[in-house]
């Protein structure tokens, strides 16, 4: 099994699509990814903190192209409130304002921006992205104007 290591501090460059209101504020991803060639899937947890001021939003939003989601939890509760839609994780229960974490477990198979080539006797995973597309395999925001610190753990175990 080889590990990679990848501690990214980046503005995330994540394009108009602003779901989230002005006092939300996403402040860093700690993300340990787990990759099956096979399957072409992507599976990991999610780690965000964000803080909210003023006054308190109905709804959050992480853009989450067709992904299945195990766990979603606000603040360590297990009863968060969210639903999911194919592009959207919304959150609109469990937050509250000033300083919170979501923790959130998932899988999926995504059908572009991250590409599973066999080159030879290697097998190869890379991701396009740059900013925006990167929700169709890290549930994460396609807006340029989403500034966070990004630290990622990425495994890839090879047949």
């Amino acid at each position: 099994m080889k590990t990679f290591i990848y501690a990214l501090c980046l503005g995330l460059s994540v394009s108009a699509f602003a779901q989230n209101p002005k006092n939300v504020d996403f402040k860093s991803l700690n993300a340990r990814l787990n990759f099956d060639y096979d399957k072409k899937a992507v599976s990991g947890s999610v780690n965000y903190t964000f803080e909210v001021e003023g006054h308190k939003p109905d709804t959050i939003y992480i853009d989450a192209q067709n992904i299945n989601f195990k766990t979603v939890r606000v603040n360590g509760k297990k009863k968060t409130g969210w639903v999911v839609t194919p592009k959207f994780l919304k959150i609109y229960k469990g937050f509250k304002r000033g300083k919170n974490k979501l923790e959130i477990t998932y899988n999926a198979n995504p059908r572009q921006t991250l590409y599973f080539v066999q080159d030879g006797d290697d097998q190869q995973i890379w991701t396009q992205g740059q900013g925006k597309y990167t929700s169709h395999w890290l549930p994460s925001f396609d807006d340029v104007n989403e500034k966070l610190v990004f630290n990622i753990t990425a495994t890839f175990v090879k047949a």
